[in-house]
């Protein structure tokens, strides 16, 4: 099920891995990644270079995550989703 919202999104991401497909607001290609917001999931010391959550709170629909393919900080917009679903792992 997808997320209505941004806290929601974070939710589910801050305890899983999970696989979202979004509309890429540039250039408007799909995009399929892997990600999590789950430090168990992430190098040592990945979490913490995120820094503070709360500062993407200006772009409230703005939901940062670790891409597990790039092995990078990487965001998407909650209203460009069109799937999420959760990883097990």
């Amino acid at each position: 099920m997808i997320p209505k919202t941004r806290e929601e999104a974070i939710q589910r991401l801050s305890a899983n891995i999970c696989e979202v497909v979004f509309r890429k607001k540039t250039t408007g290609d799909m995009r399929q990644m892997e990600c999590t917001l789950d430090p168990q999931h992430m190098p040592i010391g990945t979490f913490q270079s995120l820094g503070n959550l709360d500062r993407y709170e200006l772009q409230s629909d703005i939901v940062p995550v670790w891409d597990r393919g790039k092995g990078a900080w990487r965001s998407f917009d909650i209203r460009t989703v069109v799937n999420f679903d959760e990883i097990q792992e």
